[in-house]
């Protein structure tokens, strides 16, 4: 069982454990590519390598270890490459017949998005984690005021099965004569018709409206949302 306003919170979080999962999947790919590749560059000998045929999915080239010449076929192909250039190709010391290039841009492919992905989620989840405590905050320690309920909206970031969240808005008239415009958290319940007050509980941060939590449960009669 969940709180009605939850739905964006959520949300947030769900997204932000994706992101994490996928981070660290394209991290793993990404850093243990290179490391797989350094240790190999590591354990192997350099030499320059004459393109001497250009494939669709292989290129031939000529080189010498030791004063030999050998030819070799690589599972390589590159626009940037042709007939006739030289390229650096690594080979281990035993088995000088097998060349192989040292190509980290591919690796460096996954270890980039990985870091980043991982990056989105970490604000992401701490973005999470402030809210979650803000709510929890405002609701044990706020000044609660009663708004009047002006409107129901779509709230058009949020569709499933052609279905928008709704959010709710409401105002408060202060003291001062300043009209406040709080909305709330968006939810899947349509509960326009399942109102049982024409104000909401707004709970503010003494001091400041623009910490703010609009607690539907003031509103709607008991309804639950169970959470897969």
């Amino acid at each position: 069982m969940s709180s009605l306003n939850c739905e964006g919170n959520r949300q947030i979080y769900q997204i932000g454990i994706i992101f994490f999962l996928v981070g660290v999947i394209f991290i793993a790919i990404g850093g243990g590519g290179l490391e797989n590749q350094l240790r190999t560059r590591k354990s192997s000998q350099s030499t320059m390598a004459t393109i001497t045929a250009m494939h669709s999915n292989w290129t031939e080239v000529e080189y010498k270890v030791e004063g030999k010449t050998y030819t070799a076929n690589m599972n390589y192909t590159s626009s940037a490459h042709y007939i006739g250039d030289t390229i650096t190709v690594y080979f281990k010391p035993e088995q000088p017949e097998k060349v192989f290039l040292n190509i980290p841009v591919f690796y460096l492919m996954f270890l980039i998005p990985g870091l980043i992905l991982m990056i989105i989620s970490i604000v992401l989840l701490m973005h999470y984690t402030r809210r979650t405590k803000r709510k929890k905050y405002l609701l044990e320690n706020g000044q609660c005021i009663y708004a009047e309920i002006i409107g129901l909206e779509n709230n058009y970031h949020l569709k499933r099965n052609n279905f928008y969240a709704k959010t709710l808005v409401c105002q408060y008239q202060a003291p001062d004569g300043t009209i406040h415009i709080f909305e709330s958290d968006p939810v899947w319940f349509n509960f326009s018709n399942n109102m049982k007050s024409d104000v909401a509980a707004v709970y503010v941060e003494y001091g400041n409206f623009d910490q703010y939590y609009v607690d539907l449960s003031s509103v709607v009669e008991n309804v639950v949302v169970h959470v897969k």
